[in-house]
């Protein structure tokens, strides 16, 4: 049976090289994979980890696209198949609108699919995305991270240039270690609420 499953963690921690394994793990099995993510991640056309260099292409999409439509579009640029597997990366980007369609996909074309992305911003409130799939996901899967501490990081934080701690600014604004670090909720709320 199908499933829709959201796995989420903090910054760095290493969801994008998570997705890049598991999609290979499908592909060299011969299941027909489809990848996909948010155009609000503006960093690359692709997939890409730190972590040795990987990459993989995706197919971007808007808050407002109809993601059934991607799916159409798969299945006329192959032959008339379907994907066996979709995969997500950057989800929490995503409208509530693309996540039920993504609900969708798993309920009437009986597609797997896998999100990978963040909770919250650096303020501490859910991502759009990020809240409908911990509504609509048949499975949720933390990745784990650790605060500089020592305890699990659950929160991130974001910073300017100077390293001065930010309170307020865009939801979204791509970056990693130049922006952001993944703290546990006690350094967060020391550094963010001082």
């Amino acid at each position: 049976m199908a499933k829709l499953t959201f796995f989420y963690a903090t910054m760095n921690s290493g969801k994008s090289l998570k997705l890049i394994q598991d999609e290979y793990n499908f592909s060299k099995s011969n299941q027909r994979t489809l990848v996909l993510k948010p155009n609000e991640d503006t960093r690359s056309s692709k997939i890409t980890t730190r972590f040795g260099g990987m990459a993989l292409d995706a197919k971007s999409y808007t808050k407002k696209d109809k993601i059934l439509t991607l799916i159409e579009s798969y299945r006329e640029e192959n032959d008339n198949y379907l994907p066996d597997v979709i995969f997500v990366d950057e989800v929490q980007f995503s409208s509530k609108e693309n996540i039920e369609d993504f609900r969708k996909i798993v309920d009437l074309y009986c597609i797997d699919i896998f999100c990978y992305g963040l909770r919250t911003n650096f303020m501490g409130e859910l991502f759009e995305g990020s809240s409908a799939l911990f509504a609509l996901s048949d499975k949720i899967i933390e990745l784990s991270n650790k605060c500089s501490c020592g305890k699990k990081a659950i929160m991130n934080v974001k910073f300017d240039k100077n390293k001065k701690i930010l309170k307020t600014g865009n939801e979204v604004e791509c970056g990693s270690e130049d922006m952001y670090i993944s703290t546990c909720h006690s350094c967060w709320t020391k550094e963010f609420l001082d």
